[in-house]
């Protein structure tokens, strides 16, 4: 498989590592200039967590060299030397707590976010190609050079034959088999999100001492991979962190929509993680009335009330006022205590029910003032598909182009979306977009369009930006470390309302809880008494409240001044949208048909 040696770059004076490839693994020239364009994108991956590549280069030895009768082409690459140990010697030797997995994991997710910007996709992770120095620092080795440097042994080393079928033929190491993504082992292109499913099984291994997918042959351990759910990570380790375990267990979704996309969305949960075990130095302060969230540094304080909000410690009063123009107001009260709101909600006989033939996969939706067009994300490979439908008889779905979290202006003729930044676009025909604000995304418009707030994300947490209609003068309103925020919503001119992403104390999930902004006051301020809200739909703003769903069973609740209400749309909803006169809510549930329902007597 080739070897690698210790050596001395004499040009630069600096000691490096010197990896000769097998003699003859490359006789086809298209092989050797692909194999050169893929080193020379491997060397410009210049990342801490990353083995650099110096040098990429041959040498042809000639027939009188102990090589044998005829010249040998020698090519080799030249490496930054890593004076440590592997991830597999450090699993055997049993030397990974949890916190020192934590660091080093981060460090392999950095790495791969790095690469992965470059378009490289490493195709073999395994404990072997995770080096760790001595000074802690995991890096990974051989990023996207795998299938030149071990032919016969990358999982990737026969693109576009089954895989089960280049295994017979080559020979294939079995203890490698393990550690790839189920699209690697049926054959289908790999991407990175192949790598994040293959980083899941590290440190399902590194925690555990065992390979979820590791199987005594062939056929079982395509198998496991293909069909069979690795045993829970909490069975084996019960005193592992639960958002650990979802962490882990969300790397390895064989469902590509369900897996993380991403490898900064990896950091930033672990990143969650470390402030979730960070040990409390000082007693927590005690409880006081209208305690807020500081907009920048103040990140303690905001971990600690973040903790007492999901204890039900803070209540506090702001949301009075919303519908009657008032400045106080109490808590809304436990969902079982909740008073009745409007009768049209009272029953699923108040509204009738008409399925919409869109196809499989829809998830985010919004719904136009007036409820004419109803715009939906159609989830896709590498990107998603962001669709107009105006809802009358006879319509077909105009595609606006890659884009997610659609808000619809008051008029409904455009639409402003995340895409490449915050983008808008006709909401009528086909137009390109125009970029509103870069590095932005989830869009929420003022009531008066005259102002435009969106999240921005980055390794250390969310921020809440605010700037004009077009994007002009942005301004952080306020961060969040070590947290994430979704779904900013504009309650009226000066306010929004926004989704903070914590895990939950009692699951291995995501958690969101609603929280309030004011323009005049930017501080994150808690809706109620830390009610578990689901994270992956915006809240609907409807005339009598706003539609939020439940973390647990995922059902719409009306939550209004001193109300709380179970609407009846059913429950395990992915999906949840409300036309700005409330006389719509569209609703989809998991594997379901998306759902018109519109309120006796209106209008169709």
């Amino acid at each position: 498989m080739g070897s690698v040696y210790k050596a001395r770059d004499t040009r630069l004076g600096r000691m490096v590592a010197l990896k000769v490839l097998p003699p003859g693994s490359m006789r086809d020239e298209r092989l050797v200039k692909r194999f050169q364009l893929e080193a020379r994108a491997a060397a410009a991956v210049t990342h801490p967590n990353v083995v650099a590549v110096y040098d990429v280069g041959e040498v042809t030895l000639p027939r009188s060299s102990s090589f044998g009768d005829e010249s040998i082409d020698l090519r080799f690459l030249v490496e930054e030397l890593v004076e440590g140990v592997s991830l597999r010697k450090l699993i055997k030797q049993q030397k990974l707590g949890i916190p020192r997995l934590i660091e080093i994991a981060t460090g392999i997710a950095q790495g791969l976010d790095a690469a992965h910007a470059k378009g490289l996709v490493h195709r073999d992770l395994k404990p072997e190609n995770i080096l760790v120095d001595t000074q802690g620092t995991a890096k990974i080795a051989d990023f996207g050079l795998v299938r030149w440097i071990y032919p016969e042994t990358s999982a990737s080393a026969l693109e576009g034959e089954p895989l089960s079928a280049a295994l017979t033929r080559t020979g294939f190491v079995v203890g490698t088999l393990g550690y790839m993504s189920p699209e690697q082992a049926k054959g289908d292109p790999v991407g990175p999100a192949s790598d994040l499913f293959v980083f899941g099984i590290l440190m399902y291994e590194a925690l555990t001492g065992t390979t979820p997918f590791g199987r005594p042959n062939i056929e079982e351990s395509f198998r496991a991979i293909l069909k069979e759910d690795p045993r829970p990570l909490l069975e084996l380790l019960p005193e592992a962190p639960p958002f650990l375990s979802h962490i882990v267990h969300r790397c390895l979704e064989r469902d590509l929509r369900r897996r993380y996309d991403t490898a900064a969305k990896i950091v930033r949960d672990l990143a969650r993680l470390k402030l979730e075990m960070k040990p409390e130095r000082t007693p927590r302060p005690a409880v006081k009335p209208e305690r807020t969230i500081a907009t920048s540094s103040r990140k303690r304080e905001f971990d600690a009330l973040l903790a007492l909000a999901a204890a039900g410690a803070v209540v506090l009063a702001f949301f009075g006022g919303f519908f009657a123009g008032r400045v106080g107001g109490r808590p809304a009260p436990a969902e079982s205590a909740a008073a009745p709101l409007a009768d049209g909600f009272d029953s699923a006989e108040s509204w009738v029910a008409t399925p919409v033939d869109l196809p499989a996969g829809v998830g985010e939706a919004a719904l136009s003032a007036g409820g004419e067009r109803l715009a939906f994300v159609q989830k896709g490979e590498g990107s998603d598909g962001l669709y107009v439908l105006p809802l009358k008889a006879g319509s077909q779905p105009l595609l606006i182009g890659p884009g997610r979290s659609p808000v619809f202006t008051r008029d409904g003729r455009r639409v402003v979306f995340s895409g490449s930044g915050v983008l808008e676009a006709s909401a009528e025909k086909v137009e390109a977009p125009v970029l509103l604000v870069d590095a932005g995304e989830e869009p929420a418009l003022s009531p008066d369009e005259k102002r435009l707030a969106f999240v921005r994300r980055g390794r250390d947490g969310a921020e809440l930006w605010l700037s004009g209609r077009g994007g002009e003068a942005p301004a952080r309103l306020v961060s969040a470390p070590g947290h994430d925020l979704r779904h900013p919503v504009f309650i009226d001119a000066e306010r929004l309302v926004v989704l903070d992403v914590a895990p939950g104390a009692d699951a291995a999930a995501e958690v969101a809880r609603l929280f309030v902004v004011s323009l005049a006051n930017p501080k994150l301020v808690p809706f109620d008494d830390g009610r578990k809200l689901d994270p992956t739909n915006r809240v609907a703003l409807h005339p009598e409240g706003l539609l939020v769903r439940t973390w647990r069973d995922r059902s719409t609740l009306l939550v209004g001044d001193r109300t709380a209400r179970r609407a009846p749309f059913g429950a395990g909803l992915s999906t949840v949208a409300v036309s700005g006169d409330g006389r719509l809510v569209m609703t989809k549930a998991d594997g379901g048909a998306v759902i018109l329902w519109r309120r006796k007597g209106a209008s169709s």
